[in-house]
């Protein structure tokens, strides 16, 4: 329940890097563990896994994947808007709960948002019927995923025969 915040920068000495690949293979790791991994004492671990996680240069969260849990149809959408209406647009777009990833881009389009659904009816409604957001909006393209390899820095489905894009 902690609210995200903004760092600049955060300097990351040995022990915290091993706390954040520690991490990073088990997001359930213990105090202990941490603790473990990196020679220190539980108090200390304890201590520096909650101050990497304060400053805000690290949250924990689960990697889902959205078709295990209802959301079948996942949709990459680039938006171009103009250049008076990206802040307007950037909050509409924050309040929509369907936006599960969000991002300013350079380019031809603004902003690069990312949802999941649970059919393509609801994708075409998204995309093609009156949003908050869409007053804003010039033009927007979109694609559909047609299946992840990686989530958050994990490797979700080992890469076999691809033959994505051909």
């Amino acid at each position: 329940a902690r609210p995200a915040t903004s760092v600049d920068s955060y300097e990351l000495n040995r022990e915290d890097k091993i706390i954040l690949e520690t991490l990073a293979q088990n997001g359930r790791a213990t105090f202990d563990q941490l603790a473990r991994s990196c020679g220190l004492s539980e108090a200390t671990a304890r201590r520096r896994t909650t101050n990497l996680i304060d400053s805000g240069a690290v949250s924990i969260h689960a990697v889902v994947e959205p078709a295990h849990i209802g959301f079948g149809i996942e949709c990459w959408i680039w938006i171009q808007t103009s250049p008076d209406n990206v802040s307007i647009a950037t909050k509409s777009l924050l309040k929509d709960h369907r936006i599960r990833y969000l991002t300013g881009i350079s380019g031809e389009f603004q902003l690069l948002a990312q949802v999941a659904l649970g059919s393509k009816g609801e994708l075409n409604s998204f995309l093609f019927e009156q949003q908050a957001w869409s007053k804003q909006i010039l033009r927007i393209e979109s694609g559909i995923t047609m299946e992840a390899f990686k989530r958050s820095g994990l490797v979700v489905n080992p890469i076999r025969n691809v033959s994505i894009g051909t």
